[in-house]
C-alpha cells in the first residue's frame, strides 16, 4: 500500500493525542494547562483553550500596556493568579478588567456572555491588543471556547461538530503585531491552574 500524507496525519493523531476531554479533566490529569502565545508565539501549547490562528512566525512579546487581564472577582483563585500575573508582566491598572461570573458550570449561555462581552469591550483601553483570562471554568460559551468568544464575539460560524472546518480566523497566518488596531479582534489566552503555585511555576 502506498503511504500518503493523509495516512501519516491520521497515524500521528491516533497515537500522540489523548482522547477529547473537558478542560477541568485535562487540568486534573496534567496539574496545569497554560498556553501563552503572547509571550512566546512560536511555542503555542497544543491545548485548545488558546485561540487558533496566531502568526506562524515568531514575534516580539506584547508589552504589559498592550495586554488586557480579565479577572473573575467571584473566584478567589482567579484573583490571586491575576494579581500575580499583573505584577509579573507589569500590566497597568487600567488594563486589569474585573468581572463577576457567579455561574460555576463549565458553559455560559450566549445571552450571559453577551452582557460580559459588552462590559469588557466598553472598558478595554484601545492600546490593548490581546486578553489573558485567569480562571478554569466556565471555559465555554455554548459551542465556542470562551477564549475564542472573547476574541471574535459569540458566533456559531466558529462552531463545528467533529473535525468539520469552521470560519477561518482573520488572524490566521498574519504577521500583525497589533491585531486589534489592524483586524479589530483581540486574541485571548487562558491561564488555567488549580493552585497559585502551579500557575507561578509555569508563568
Amino acid at each position: 500500500m502506498r503511504i500518503t500524507l493523509d495516512h501519516l496525519r491520521r497515524y500521528a493523531v491516533a497515537r500522540s493525542l489523548f482522547k477529547p476531554t473537558t478542560l477541568g479533566r485535562a487540568i486534573n490529569k496534567l496539574g496545569f494547562v497554560q498556553a501563552d502565545p503572547i509571550r512566546a508565539p512560536a511555542r503555542v501549547a497544543f491545548v485548545s483553550i488558546v485561540l487558533a490562528g496566531f502568526a506562524a512566525q515568531p514575534a516580539p512579546a506584547l508589552t504589559g500596556n498592550e495586554l488586557g487581564l480579565i479577572i473573575n472577582e467571584a473566584d478567589p483563585l482567579s484573583v490571586r493568579i491575576g494579581e500575580y500575573y499583573a505584577r509579573m508582566r507589569q500590566i497597568p491598572a487600567q488594563n486589569i478588567l474585573r468581572i463577576r461570573i457567579t455561574h460555576w458550570g463549565a458553559t455560559l449561555s450566549a445571552e450571559e456572555f453577551a452582557v460580559l462581552k459588552a462590559d469588557i469591550d466598553a472598558r478595554t483601553p484601545t492600546t490593548v491588543q490581546a486578553y489573558a483570562l485567569t480562571w478554569v471554568t466556565p471555559d465555554r460559551v455554548e459551542c465556542m471556547s470562551i477564549t475564542s468568544a472573547f476574541a471574535f464575539g459569540f458566533d456559531r460560524a466558529y462552531c463545528a461538530e467533529g473535525c468539520a472546518a469552521t470560519r477561518l480566523s482573520p488572524y490566521f497566518d498574519s504577521n500583525s503585531r497589533q491585531p486589534y488596531n489592524e483586524l479589530k479582534l483581540r486574541p485571548a489566552m487562558s491561564i488555567a491552574a488549580t493552585t497559585v503555585e502551579n500557575a507561578r511555576a509555569h508563568l
